[in-house]
C-alpha cells in the first residue's frame, strides 16, 4: 500500500507541473513604445506653443491661459488632425488657435502602426 500513495503523490505532483506557472496579475502592463513615443513628440511641442502663448498675450501684466490640444495622427505619423481649444477666450483667439495648430504639424511625428491614434495633451499658462 505505502507504494500506492507514493504513486499517487508524484502523479498529482507531475500534473500540477505540467499546468504550467501561475500568472500574477495587478500590474498593468507598460504602455506600447509606439504611445510613449507620441506622448514624448507632444510634450517636445510645448516650448513653441508657449511661444504663441506668449506672443498673443502681448503687453498685458497678469494673465492666463489654458490650451487644451488635440492631434490624430495615422499609421505613419502623418498629423490628420490638428486642434486647440483655449479657455478664456480673448480677443486673440483666432490668431492663438492657428499658431498653436501650426505648431503642431511641425512636429516631426513617430510611425505609431495604428490606424489611428489620438494625443491630447492640456498646459496651463500664466503670468503674475
Amino acid at each position: 500500500m505505502p507504494r500506492r500513495g507514493a504513486w499517487l503523490l508524484l502523479t498529482l505532483g507531475a500534473l500540477t507541473a505540467a499546468a504550467g506557472p501561475v500568472k500574477k496579475r495587478g500590474k498593468k502592463a507598460p504602455p506600447a513604445p509606439a504611445s510613449a513615443q507620441v506622448k514624448a513628440a507632444l510634450d517636445a511641442a510645448q516650448p513653441e506653443v508657449s511661444a504663441c502663448v506668449l506672443d498673443a498675450a502681448g503687453d498685458t501684466s497678469t494673465w492666463t491661459q489654458v490650451v487644451a490640444v488635440r492631434v490624430v495622427l495615422n499609421g505613419v505619423g502623418q498629423v490628420l488632425e490638428a486642434s486647440a481649444h483655449l479657455a478664456p477666450e480673448g480677443p486673440s483667439a483666432a490668431a492663438l488657435k492657428t499658431c498653436v495648430e501650426a505648431a503642431l504639424r511641425r512636429v516631426t511625428w513617430p510611425a505609431p502602426r495604428a490606424p489611428l491614434t489620438t494625443a491630447e495633451r492640456e498646459w496651463t499658462f500664466s503670468m503674475q
